[in-house]
């Protein structure tokens, strides 16, 4: 019994002290601050994710240089993979020919941060709730090459860390070819963990498109989508412009949804480019990664911004020094849908056209018309796009007459005078008809007073009078009609033409037909109920005031001494009304508009004068047949037989 409890005792001992000494199971020398649960949510501690920074650098690639085959310069800057300053070869900036122009560059949010243009944004790891900014990283540039073709590249990569181990890199690309107008941005996103990962990455929008107008500019956003039946492009428009000052007030306060307004073409099947537009010069964004599946990376646009250029913060609108370039816009857009296995990697290609908005450019390359680029020509007309093959058709003679009159002043004078020309017929034509219908006043009158309320036999005996006296009230306003498609395409034009910017008229004065004529400068005046502020003393839009009262009056001449009392009053308003009204609208517009429409209107003057002249000496002529013409008599005054010498008798 002894030995029994002996032994018992012995082996509670034994399991007793096995339990005391046993050996704890070994840490997993692969753990990592990533988890996953059984939904595949992913866990990833905050704290231990750390990104290596490289100094701040800028590495330059391209060239301005006239004699460099490169359309342009990008200096790169390591914040945030971003460019710094793009400037363009051939081009300068407003005033100067020798300054290049620089047509992107960094802006100010709404809330007083730095936008850089092409940025890479954020990295969102989906299920985790992360999303890492790489724009606030110095990236690291690991080359500045050349390549084939005479290509210049430069790569930079952002590395994020979980604890001590590589997580995430990001290798970006920036490839400019020469003679190319746009350039290509490659990012390259590879998974450097132990887990899969389902991700999505944003880039920023070209920014900083100075202001090229001085009234009212095309600071659109526009956007290119593909048919729903793959027959082609269709465009949209994203405007944000319209909530200008009124709706930000401080640089802190977000865009409220409700002033952004988006076109999206009901034909549209899926995004193809976004553009972000001044006057005459564009940055589009052109996602060109394919899948396995030969089709195209997924990409939408995830966020509108309103940017300023050089703003005081803390202080309102209304408080800020004038400025014609304090708006811009821009936004995100987003690759979705990116999933990486351990140690995969996975590339999306961005092409971005940087240049004027030419439609020979568009169409002449193949790439360019295949992706329907010419869309982001904004010639800002009425009736959509019903005038844009006058408009085309305008640029494109004027861009031939240029080979022979190297003077752009010079071709709109010339347009004006073979517009005036074609339509000589119907002009006179209508001048005609209007003189006639001055002096049927009288019998007007006549006609109210017989016919009193008899609307239906007034009318009849109205149309009957016009036709017994060859009048229309048609034929007075068909050469109006005919030339109002001709002005609008023609202001289209005129307003979008790259050509004319920069382009001299004269040495001392219309130094720039896209730009008001500023015969003398001076310092602002701001015009109280206008809200203008004036920096300069137009003198074309003056001239153009004085023919456009020089017409009112001659067209007034006749129909005033036959019109009622009231119609008198009218006209006298009209008088005046008119020539203020285009004075206000034209003032600050752009030289090479008001030149046109001066010259017309000095040209009608004098033509209306000529007409006029004849029409009174074959009035006179037909006065001495002393036969009235009507319609019946085929327009033509009967002569008088002669008197016989003899009677029969």
């Amino acid at each position: 019994m002894k030995n029994k409890t002996t032994i018992f005792l012995f082996i509670l001992t034994a399991l007793i002290t096995s339990c005391l000494y046993a050996e704890e199971p070994a840490e997993n020398p692969n753990k990592t601050g990533l988890e996953t649960d059984a939904e595949q949510t992913l866990t990833i501690d905050p704290k231990l994710l750390t990104a290596k920074n490289s100094p701040e650098n800028v590495s330059v690639i391209g060239s301005v240089d006239p004699e460099s085959n490169f359309t342009m310069e990008l200096a790169i800057s390591s914040k945030g993979a971003s460019i710094e300053q793009a400037r363009l070869n051939g081009f300068f900036e407003r005033g100067s020919e020798t300054e290049p122009l620089v047509a992107m560059k960094p802006v100010t949010g709404t809330g007083g941060q730095t936008i850089l243009p092409l940025s890479a944004r954020y990295l969102t790891i989906e299920g985790s709730g992360l999303m890492l900014p790489l724009y606030k990283l110095d990236w690291k540039f690991t080359g500045v090459r050349g390549g084939s073709s005479g290509s210049q590249n430069i790569e930079l990569e952002a590395v994020y860390m979980l604890e001590d181990k590589e997580f995430i890199k990001v290798t970006r690309t920036y490839t400019l070819l020469p003679a190319l107008k746009h350039f290509t941005c490659t990012d390259t996103i590879k998974n450097l963990s132990d887990m899969p990962l389902k991700l999505s990455y944003d880039i920023q929008s070209p920014t900083g498109f100075a202001r090229e107008a001085v009234r009212t500019d095309a600071r659109k956003i526009l956007t290119g989508y593909t048919k729903a039946d793959g027959t082609g492009i269709v465009s949209g428009t994203i405007d944000i412009t319209k909530m200008r000052k009124q709706a930000v007030e401080y640089l802190n306060n977000p865009i409220p949804e409700n002033k952004i307004t988006i076109e999206r073409p009901k034909e549209a099947a899926r995004l193809r480019w976004t553009a972000v537009s001044n006057k005459y010069f564009t940055g589009i964004m052109i996602p060109d990664s394919l899948n396995e599946q030969n089709e195209l990376a997924p990409f939408e646009i995830k966020e509108l911004n309103y940017y300023f250029d050089g703003l005081q913060k803390g202080l309102s609108l209304k408080q800020q020094p004038k400025a014609y370039d304090r708006d811009n816009v821009g936004h995100v857009l987003t690759y979705e849908k990116i999933e990486l296995a351990p140690g995969e990697s996975e590339s999306r290609v961005t092409n971005i056209y940087l240049g004027p908005k030419v439609k020979a450019i568009f169409e002449n390359d193949e790439y360019y018309r295949s992706i329907g680029l010419i869309h982001t020509i904004d010639f800002r007309m009425c009736c959509g796009n019903l005038f844009r093959p006058i408009s085309f058709a305008i640029l494109a003679l004027m861009k031939t007459m240029y080979a022979v009159i190297p003077n752009y002043g010079i071709i709109i004078i010339i347009l004006v005078l073979l517009v005036r020309t074609c339509l000589h017929p119907l002009t006179k034509s209508g001048q005609v008809s209007m003189m006639k219908m001055g002096k049927l006043g009288p019998k007007m009158e006549e006609l109210k007073k017989k016919y009193g309320d008899n609307k239906a036999e007034l009318q009849r005996a109205m149309a009957e009078l016009y036709r017994e006296q060859g009048a229309s009230p048609i034929k007075g306003m068909l050469p109006m009609f005919i030339q109002m498609p001709i002005w609008i395409a023609l202001y289209s034009a005129i307003y979008a033409s790259i050509d004319l910017r920069g382009a001299k008229f004269l040495p001392f004065w219309i130094t720039d037909l896209s730009a008001p004529d500023a015969l003398v400068s001076f310092s602002p005046v701001e015009i109280p109920l206008l809200g203008w502020e004036l920096t300069a003393f137009n003198l074309l839009p003056i001239l153009l005031g004085v023919a456009m009262f020089l017409q009112q009056k001659l067209m007034s001449t006749t129909s005033t001494a036959a019109a009622n009392p009231q119609m008198q009053q009218q006209q006298k308003m009209m008088l005046w009304m008119m020539p203020i009204m285009m004075l206000i609208f034209l003032y600050n517009a752009p030289s090479g508009l008001n030149l046109y429409i001066m010259t017309s209107v000095f040209g009608g003057v004098i033509e209306q004068k000529v007409i006029r002249k004849h029409i009174q000496e074959k009035e006179e002529q037909e006065a001495r047949g002393k036969v009235p013409v009507t319609s019946k008599t085929g327009g033509k005054a009967k002569k008088k037989k002669p008197k016989p010498l003899f009677k029969n008798s």
